[in-house]
């Protein structure tokens, strides 16, 4: 009776242990999918000729050694958007060896990965700083064809000779599509290294990426075509040419930014192109630095002058552009001093807010409407790099014009403003007072001012801070294009009526603008029954984010991106209500 007791509850804890499927070295090809995940890669393996292997949503691939996959057939990784693929490594520190593509790509169909994510691929291994198995922290290709990588991320990759995270050369060519390349290190050339093939890349995010040399992102060399569309290199950090070093190629720009990224000792904070040729167009390059020249960009022997155009240069150290044995045409840019012909302007920018890494523009920037009036031949996105239409009349002049610059400011609605200053029964600014109107509310600065926009119509303004008694204004009147002043002057609170306070003392989001997720947080000043909601600017609902009982404090709501039918909501502006008790925030969140 014991021993059938026993083995009734061994078969019950066997059956409530994860599954797992240990991979032995040799041959692999069929379909893993998730019941049967984690694989557990136990030595080197290979997909033979002929043969395709197929994962998909919701596989981890966990290398147990520094063991690699030789694909000499096909590859395609299926993540979605709530299931991601893995492939990541049991010891961290020495990680796994990378996807390695000896194939023929003119004969097999082409590999491509999707919601895939990359973790702790380490080209370490080899014998000599460029031996292979020192090159593609996580890929490395040869003769491949065409390589795709949609809504992939690569993640603390590394390697000693090129290409931390991907090294494609003789006719490998690369197509990335809303990626994410960060906190990857190599001790020669590129995060991406490539070398004789095309590069397409568009909406990916390189962040916090370092090389010992050139090109802490990519590192280019003749390659017949390269266009970077709408992507963003920040924090970058190599002896030279930190973002983008690209040699004999004809290497294109648009719609992108670049910001903090810097040199140890060469030219070149952002860019670096050395012969070739260079297309820069509607781009932002802020914060970049070198301790020689060229804080963000550098040309060197050019086979004919760069163009720029729509471009900003602001706060790039010691100066934006640096030369050797080359030219460049400035048109329609933004510059910090006076460069170039009469159709470039020169000042701050006005950025919202950059020491947040929001570089999209203020109202009141020089920026909006004075791009080039013509686009055309310039081929650009249908959006900026927030995914805002691109073109439009920003400025209410009644002249639809592209701004200068990597962001285009949004056409104003047909709206009003209510604006004025809070102070106290003393005749002191008060700092931190909420003011609410038709369910949108803005707070006064340090000097007691504020300004709401508002669509024509009366409304009921009210002014509230923790420690005094609310005020309310009735019948306000709002007007299209014009200013109503109201206001306040508030009397501390006379009573401990809880009631007085407001619940609501602190709502933010943060990144705003973001790409794939932001954050949500408040601060009540007592318990409360709440709720969030995420609406489109057509007032649908399409997200609710909160609903139930929250204790007084901070709290933090993640939000990524999705509604609620687990369908990504796109690009755009949203706003997000916050409702407590008879409180009522709205705020303006935006996606690219």
């Amino acid at each position: 009776m014991k021993a059938t007791i026993l083995a009734v509850c061994l078969i019950t804890l066997a059956s409530l242990l994860p599954a797992e499927t240990i991979i032995p070295p040799g041959p692999v090809q069929g379909y893993w999918d998730v019941a049967g995940s984690p694989y557990r890669i136990t030595g080197n393996i290979d997909v033979p000729i002929n043969t395709t292997l197929t994962i998909g949503p919701g596989v981890e691939v966990v290398f147990q050694g520094t063991y690699k996959l030789d694909v000499l057939g096909q590859i395609i990784s299926n993540g979605n958007a709530e299931n991601l693929v893995y492939f990541t490594a049991q010891d961290t520190l020495n990680g796994w060896q990378s996807i390695r593509f000896t194939n023929n790509g003119n004969t097999q169909p082409p590999s491509s990965f999707h919601y895939t994510d990359f973790r702790y691929g380490k080209a370490v291994h080899g014998t000599a700083p460029l031996d292979p198995m020192n090159c593609g922290g996580a890929v490395w290709a040869v003769n491949a064809g065409t390589l795709t990588f949609e809504h992939c991320n690569f993640k603390r990759c590394k390697s000693m000779g090129d290409g931390s995270v991907i090294f494609a050369e003789e006719s490998t060519n690369i197509v990335m599509n809303h990626c994410s390349i960060a906190n990857c290190d190599t001790e020669w050339f590129g995060a991406i290294c490539a070398k004789n093939g095309t590069v397409n890349i568009q909406n990916t995010e390189f962040l916090n990426n370092s090389s010992d040399v050139f090109g802490a992102a990519m590192y280019l060399y003749e390659c017949p075509e390269v266009n970077i569309i709408s992507c963003k290199f920040i924090n970058s950090s190599a002896g030279a040419v930190a973002g983008i070093y690209c040699l004999y190629s004809p290497l294109v720009i648009k719609n992108s930014l670049f910001t903090g990224n810097f040199t140890e000792t060469g030219r070149g904070g952002a860019i670096g192109v050395t012969h070739g040729t260079a297309t820069i167009t509607n781009c932002t390059f802020a914060n970049n630095t070198s301790p020689m020249e060229g804080g963000a960009i550098w040309f060197n022997v050019l086979d004919i002058p760069a163009v720029i155009t729509n471009t900003v240069f602001w706060d790039n150290l010691p100066n934006a552009i640096s030369t050797i044995t080359s030219t460049y045409t400035l048109s329609y840019c933004s510059m910090q001093v006076p460069q170039g012909g009469n159709t470039n302007i020169w000042g701050n920018p006005l950025f919202t807010n950059p020491n947040n890494q929001d570089f999209t523009l203020l109202p009141s920037s020089p920026c909006i409407d004075a791009g080039t009036p013509d686009v055309t031949g310039l081929n650009l996105p249908p959006v900026d790099l927030a995914g805002l239409p691109r073109i439009v009349d920003g400025n209410m002049d009644s002249i639809v014009r592209i701004d200068i610059g990597c962001y285009e400011m949004p056409a104003p609605e047909a709206m009003g403003e209510i604006a004025g200053q809070v102070i106290d029964s003393q005749s002191q600014a008060v700092a931190g007072a909420v003011i609410t109107a038709g369910g949108l509310s803005t707070v006064t600065n340090t000097w007691g001012l504020y300004a709401l926009a508002l669509e024509q119509g009366t409304y009921s303004v009210t002014c509230t801070k923790q420690g005094y008694d609310p005020v309310t204004h009735e019948n306000i009147e709002v007007s299209t294009g014009q200013t109503t002043t109201v206001n306040f002057i508030l009397n501390s609170v006379s009573n401990s009526d809880p009631a007085l306070i407001p619940v609501v003392t602190h709502l933010t989001s943060s990144p705003n603008p973001f790409a794939d997720h932001t954050t949500i947080s408040i601060s009540l000043s007592r318990a409360c029954s709440l709720r969030i909601e995420i609406f489109n600017l057509k007032g649908q609902k399409i997200k609710t984010l909160a609903k139930g009982n929250f204790s007084a404090g901070n709290h933090s709501l993640p939000w990524n991106g999705f509604d609620d039918q687990n369908q990504e909501a796109g690009n755009g502006i949203f706003l997000y209500r916050l409702v407590c008790e008879r409180e009522s925030r709205t705020q303006r969140l935006i996606k690219f």
